[in-house]
């Protein structure tokens, strides 16, 4: 694994610990910390919106399990 990836992989975990505590907030904060990082505007977006479509789909997946 590369100092990228995992610096990257901390950025992530941090700002969903904060959504997940604040119920709000993961996509200005990865995306603020990832252009401090110097990635391209269009790639950090990508990433917090490629990051956000999983955990959104495994939210309503244990919504609905818990339903049943």
């Amino acid at each position: 694994m590369t100092t990228e990836f995992l610096l990257l992989f901390a950025v992530g975990f941090v700002a969903q610990l904060v959504d997940g505590a604040l119920g709000m907030a993961y996509g200005v904060l990865a995306n603020s910390a990832m252009l401090a990082l110097g990635l391209p505007p269009a790639q950090a977006s990508a990433l917090v919106h490629t990051a956000e479509v999983f955990t959104t789909g495994a939210s309503q997946r244990r919504t609905s399990i818990i339903a049943m």
